[in-house]
């Protein structure tokens, strides 16, 4: 794909930036949500969002 033919979908470059943003934090958030339904301690629900998100991203 060109990257002209992308304005197709996109009328700016700051719409594609806003479009990968929230789908970043979209993703980040149904993320951290599973994870603090977890029953486990805090600390460790922390820890594993902290590696979570570093591998995500």
């Amino acid at each position: 794909m060109s990257r002209a033919n992308v304005y197709r979908f996109f009328p700016s470059r700051d719409a594609i930036k806003e479009s990968i943003c929230r789908r970043v934090l979209n993703s980040t958030a149904e993320l951290a949500l599973t994870i603090a339904r977890r029953s486990t301690p805090p600390s460790e629900k922390l820890e594993e969002l902290l590696t979570a998100v570093h591998h995500h991203n």
